[in-house]
């Protein structure tokens, strides 16, 4: 939806998936081409809403059957004309459904779901949109309630009318930091062009809207679509923060506006706070087991009196069980993508300061049938306000702030974000099988195909696949008069073989461990140590790897542009991260640097300016040299991902590597002095089932210009190296199966729906 005017700044509306972003309309649906209607009528959240799917919304009142009110509507267009769509036009008023009744896409399974809104029944505004740029909708009308009631509808909106960018940021949404670090403002755009990108950050030092301070960065990607700044964001207080990322191009053909927007907020963390934020306990756990005993670290199969088989835990069935996030920061769960997660954040700290600050909060009591359990290093956050139980509505009562903010993303695609308190809400838990907003990147709709048509298992293709990974952030606030303290989390999720159904009609996880919380590198720094490996990709185990989010594998570059290494470890660890760069004459620059306490590896210090042409190789070795928050044990012996070191003190047979996809812990850049005019070529295999087509294979092909003796090429997936080699010949040519992804243990890639990028780069 679309925020009026008059009330930015007030509130804004959230889809659970991502944060509120400037509204990009797309003209045409980008998976089938088609066009796309919109609905200039509004809807009225305030007076009927649901956060899930499945319950309607109770109005607060209905409308006069005689006399029920109208509405007129004016729309700007781009080229400054003003028309009216509706002249005081009666309305009905309606419940919206939005999850497999959505349109243009599915909306998320948890929210936001049904809500009330208001029709006139015109066609003039139902449109399809014929002009790039910004568009402004004019509403005004008065609704009468059947018990008397008037209302006065008036606002003004604004939204855009553009193809869309996707953008990659130097920083994961979300993230929450530390006093010092940097805030990365590399911006990927993709398809790759010179878009014009626009970043503002509002940080709110003490978390207080009077001390807002704003930092801006703007500028123009390079041809290729790489955009970076030596303007980097340091904060110096701790607070909370916003960030608003806009990418815009016209096409100097056709004039098409191309956009793309991205929207985040953490907190910057309270240097040395005794707070410490922890997730929920695993109460659902201790209830199937009856034994009221709260976890840390689990197999859901062995805990459960009912389980011992392989394929035990029921999902989607009665008396199901979902999983919490773990519990302490830098721990793992690896999950099923049908088991809800519940992303609340909680807090312990030392109670002589959280009754100064916070007097509402107490430690959570878990109860079952036989008695509660009190959770001391379990406290749920709740604001307090001396008048009213609410503090939407009247925020100058509250009197001690307590809240969260929780975000998860994978590489280039938003899976969650919200802020909120306590559990969260109605249904705040979410599921790897939604649709996510049908992001670029996602297959979006059950009918692209069934999984055994596609030759995986599982239950759909929707979402998240086996072998996906998602972080999982957090930032606990408390506030109150002079003192505040804002204290971070940050784990990670794996997800494991999906489930299928089973001869009772419900659903059973076919991966041979089930839904499981440990912490990380299987028991070399203590705890449990069972649950195995991160991945295992081209046969290797992977426990330790950093996704680089400023200069990343296959960037192309241009003389003068600036090569920025900034990245997030997995898990989320403060580990110890060198760099060392090699340019194309051999010279070498060598970057040493620590992650923060949620593995975010800032740029501070690790970028410069590249003038020479040709391929760089970037090397990358990330050390586990401290304690985990979850056991309070460092690994006895060096725990490194370098591609070279072997551990086989912990049993590994292949050394670790810190960059996905690649053995030898190295990926590639390039930089150019020109584009070459010859396309890359393409071809998809198609193959028809009676469970639907899917893409069983992609062919890439490119001549290479007659004298140009070799070429370099990456292969890559948001956050994956698939491929990067060296050819000579006459051409590229390079032959991509699913059944091969799938063999190299890359089950998360969907041929048809994840983003490829093919960088192709020669000496002329």
């Amino acid at each position: 939806g679309v925020v009026a005017r008059e009330d930015v700044g007030r509130f804004a509306l959230g889809s659970r998936r991502s944060a509120e972003a400037p509204f990009v309309a797309s003209p045409t649906d980008p998976l089938s081409g088609q066009s796309v209607h919109y609905t200039l009528e509004p809807f009225l959240p305030t007076v009927g809403y649901t956060g899930f799917a499945a319950p309607l919304p109770e109005l607060l009142f209905t409308l006069d059957p005689v006399d029920p009110g109208s509405i007129s509507v004016n729309l700007t267009t781009p080229d400054g004309a003003t028309r009216s769509l509706a002249t005081d036009a009666e309305v009905d008023m309606f419940v919206a459904a939005a999850w497999y009744g959505g349109y243009p896409v599915i909306l998320p399974f948890s929210g936001p779901a049904h809500a009330a809104g208001l029709t006139t029944g015109l066609d003039s505004l139902d449109l399809e949109f014929d002009q790039s740029g910004l568009h402004t909708v004019r509403l005004d009308g008065t609704l009468r309630s059947a018990r008397g009631d008037e209302f006065i509808l008036e606002g003004t909106y604004d939204f855009w009318v553009a193809e869309p960018l996707d953008l990659s940021l130097g920083t994961f949404e979300g993230t929450p930091l530390e006093v010092g670090d940097g805030w990365n403002s590399v911006v990927t755009v993709e398809p790759g062009v010179p878009a014009d990108i626009t970043i503002e950050i509002a940080h709110y030092v003490d978390g207080d809207p009077d001390k807002r301070q704003s930092h801006v960065v703007s500028g123009t990607a390079n041809r290729f679509g790489y955009f970076a700044s030596d303007q980097i964001w340091s904060p110096a207080e701790h607070g909370e923060y916003i960030v608003k990322v806009t990418a815009s191009y016209v096409d100097p053909v056709d004039g098409t506006l191309w956009m793309g927007a991205r929207t985040s907020a953490s907190i910057v963390a309270t240097p040395d706070t005794p707070v410490v934020a922890h997730a929920e306990r695993n109460s659902q756990l201790a209830r199937g087991a009856g034994d009221m005993t709260l976890r840390t670290w689990f197999f859901n199969r062995t805990v459960d009196p009912a389980c011992g088989e392989a394929a035990c835990d029921e999902i989607v069935a009665p008396g199901a069980r979902g999983i919490e996030y773990p519990f302490f920061s830098g721990d793992i769960v690896w999950v099923a993508d049908m088991t809800p997660l519940t992303p609340a954040v909680t807090i312990d700290g030392p109670p002589g300061l959280l009754q100064e600050i916070a007097p509402q909060l107490q430690p959570t009591s878990y109860c079952f049938d036989h008695g509660c359990v009190v959770a001391d290093d379990t406290i749920r956050l709740y604001s307090d306000a001396s008048v009213g139980s609410g503090i939407h509505n009247n925020p100058e009562a509250v009197t001690s702030w307590s809240y969260w903010y929780s975000t998860s993303v994978r590489p280039d695609v938003s899976v969650f974000s919200a802020v909120g308190e306590g559990r969260g809400g109605l249904h705040n838990t979410w599921y790897g099988h939604d649709t996510y907003s049908c992001q670029i990147g996602l297959t979006c709709r059950d009918n692209y195909f069934s999984p055994q048509a596609g030759g995986r298992g599982g239950s759909d293709t929707k979402g998240d696949e086996e072998g996906d990974v998602k972080l999982l952030f957090g930032g606990a606030v408390i506030k109150s008069g002079d003192e505040q303290h804002f204290a971070p989390y940050a784990s990670m999720a794996v997800i494991v073989k999906e489930a299928e159904r089973n001869d009772s009609g419900g659903y059973t996880l076919r991966d041979e461990k089930g839904n499981r919380i440990c912490p990380p590198y299987q028991g070399a720094a203590g705890g449990l140590g069972t649950c195995g490996p991160l991945l295992t990709h081209r046969g290797r185990e992977v426990d330790l790897f950093i996704t680089p989010t400023g200069t990343r594998p296959g960037s192309v570059l241009e003389p003068g542009d600036r090569f920025v290494y900034s990245g997030q470890a997995w898990p989320t660890l403060d580990i110890a991260v060198e760099v060392t760069v090699t340019s194309p004459s051999g010279v070498t620059r060598v970057f040493q640097n620590r992650a923060n306490v949620v593995g975010y590896v800032g740029p501070a210090g690790m970028s410069f300016v590249v003038d020479e042409p040709g391929v760089y190789e970037v090397h990358v070795s990330a050390t586990q040299d401290r304690a985990l928050p979850s056991t309070g044990l460092a690994p006895d012996s060096t725990f490194v991902a370098d591609g070279s070191t072997t551990m086989d003190v912990y049993g590994y047979e292949h050394p670790l590597s810190a960059v996905l996809g690649s053995n030898d812990s190295t990926y590639r850049f390039y930089v150019v002095d020109s584009k070459a005019a010859t396309p890359i070529r393409s071809r998809t295999s198609v193959s028809d089932s009676r469970g639907g087509s899917y893409v069983e294979g992609i062919t890439f092909q490119y001549e290479i210009p007659e004298g140009v003796t070799e070429a370099h090429y990456s292969l890559t997936t948001p956050g994956l190296l698939v491929h990067q080699e060296t050819v000579s010949g006459d051409s590229v040519d390079i032959a991509l199966g699913q059944q091969y992804l799938y063999d190299l243990g890359f089950t998360e890639i969907i041929l048809g729906a994840d983003t490829l990028q093919l960088s192709i780069a020669y000496e002329t």
